[in-house]
C-alpha cells in the first residue's frame, strides 16, 4: 500500500492510499474524487464532483497522466508510469465534451471551491453575459444591464 498526495479540483490537498501493483489511474481518480467529496461535509452530507470531471498528472513528470495511461489495465507501479509511495498528482478539469458541458463543469468546480471557502456558491448560468448551448454561443440579453455578482447568487 502507498500513500499518494493530490491537489484536488476544488483546491483541496489530500492523500489517498492505493495498491500501486493493482490500482490504475482510473481507480486512483475514483479514490481522489471520494476523498475530496468526503473532505467537505455540509448539513451532514458529503459534497463533491463526479469522477468524469477529473484528469490527473504526476507532479514530478506531467507527461505521465490518465490521458496517456487511462486504459484501466496499467498498474501505477508499471515501469512506464513509475509511481512510488509519497508521489503527488495534480487534478485538472477534463477537457472533453461540448463547450456547454465544460462551462457547467467549471462553474460546478468553482461552486465547490466557493463553498469550501465560505462564499456564496449558488450560480445561475443565465446570469452570464454569454453561455453555450452545445458548442454554440448564446448571448443573454440582460435588458437592465449586467447582473451584479454574476453568476453567483
Amino acid at each position: 500500500m502507498a500513500t499518494i498526495n493530490y491537489w484536488g479540483l476544488s483546491g483541496y490537498k489530500g492523500t489517498v492510499t492505493v495498491d500501486l501493483s493493482v490500482d490504475t489511474f482510473d481507480t486512483l481518480i475514483s479514490a481522489i474524487a471520494v476523498d475530496e467529496t468526503n473532505s467537505l461535509i455540509i448539513y451532514g452530507l458529503p459534497v463533491g464532483l463526479p469522477t468524469e470531471y477529473y484528469t490527473i498528472t504526476l507532479q514530478r513528470n506531467p507527461s505521465i497522466g490518465d490521458i496517456v495511461y487511462g486504459d484501466s489495465s496499467t498498474p501505477l507501479n508499471d515501469a512506464s508510469i513509475g509511481m512510488v509511495d509519497g508521489d503527488t498528482v495534480i487534478c485538472t478539469p477534463n477537457q472533453n465534451g461540448t463547450k456547454e458541458y465544460r462551462q457547467v463543469q467549471k462553474l460546478a468546480i468553482a461552486a465547490l471551491n466557493r463553498l469550501r471557502t465560505g462564499r456564496p456558491d449558488g450560480y445561475n448560468v443565465n446570469d452570464l453575459p454569454t453561455k453555450y448551448t452545445g458548442n454554440a454561443v448564446t448571448d443573454n440579453p440582460h435588458v437592465g444591464g449586467l447582473v451584479d455578482g454574476r453568476p453567483w447568487s
